[in-house]
């Protein structure tokens, strides 16, 4: 099969994001994609009536409402589920695929057959306006180190390099095979903002003799937080909890296959490298609030 002939479908969650979706989902509708499968997470907003005007626009659009709020990862699952394409490509909904990145994937998975190729990712700031000068920002790298270190579970998709990469993980926008993505489902287990759970997907996979690439020639953006509203996301605290919860949760379920590929990796280290990540992040925004934070997530993570 040839990244020409190649189908894909795409798959995106969406939940309360009935003021971007018309700003995002129109970007994945790329060469060699033959269906988008919009998964409503049965969101409380006009989100059913946006999807239905971009329908008009783009009939390769595909819509499904949940029949009540069961979260991303079980829209995931029924997304996966319902595609017709060859390969699956994961999207969100506070994202833009920038052009180009489905055929740089596959010809990137042609290259490598039943492996799973991941994008990059780039996070746009509050006062940036274009995902394309966004994207134009990333930091360079050279090798697959500096992009995922699974000792400090640190990662920096947020790059730019001038070859294919083989990573230990990739981030959330990936691409894969139907076929290889049925023998797993996302983990409902993960809850508030289900921080985590593609990365204990794609560990799976790699448990199950996947390689992992990553292809930085295909950029997914997400749009600035603050317009970004909706979604799973929840306040300040409870945020911040479930990332030091669900990160606890994906290394006491995975710990054989991180050490597999990271021998020297260590729990309680791997823990303490996140809290200060997350509270020097704080504390450079706010002492008062980072304060606080260190007090709450060590209680978390005790």
């Amino acid at each position: 099969m040839t990244a020409h002939d190649a189908t894909v479908s795409v798959i995106v969650p969406t939940y309360k994001r009935a003021h971007l979706i018309e700003e995002t989902l129109l970007t994945y509708l790329q060469e060699n994609v033959i269906e988008l499968i919009v998964i409503d997470d049965c969101s409380p907003d006009d989100t059913a009536a946006v999807v239905r005007r971009l329908i008009t626009r783009d009939s390769r659009i595909r819509y499904f409402r949940q029949a009540e709020n069961l979260s991303q990862t079980a829209a995931k699952n029924r997304g996966k589920a319902l595609a017709r394409g060859q390969y699956i490509y994961f999207g969100d909904d506070d994202s833009v695929l920038l052009p180009g990145s489905i055929r740089s994937l596959l010809e990137t998975a042609s290259q490598h057959p039943g492996s799973i190729i991941g994008a990059s990712a780039v996070y746009m700031n509050h006062d940036e306006t274009s995902a394309t000068l966004a994207a134009a920002r990333r930091t360079r790298v050279q090798t697959a180190e500096q992009v995922a270190d699974l000792k400090r579970l640190r990662f920096e998709f947020d790059c730019v390099a001038d070859k294919v990469l083989e990573v230990p993980v990739c981030h959330a926008s990936f691409l894969i095979e139907t076929r290889q993505a049925a023998r797993l489902d996302f983990d409902r287990v993960y809850r508030g903002n289900a921080y985590r759970e593609e990365t204990d997907f794609l560990l799976r996979s790699r448990a199950l003799g996947q390689q992992i690439f990553l292809d930085t020639r295909a950029v997914q953006v997400n749009l600035p937080a603050a317009q970004a509203t909706g979604g799973a996301r929840k306040r300040f605290w409870r945020t911040e909890y479930f990332i030091m919860a669900n990160t606890w949760l994906l290394i006491k379920r995975n710990q054989l296959i991180i050490r597999q590929l990271s021998p020297d990796f260590s729990a309680p280290a791997a823990m303490l490298a996140l809290l200060g990540q997350r509270i020097g992040g704080v504390i450079r925004r706010n002492r008062a609030r980072g304060r606080k934070l260190w007090k709450m997530l060590s209680a978390a993570t005790a």
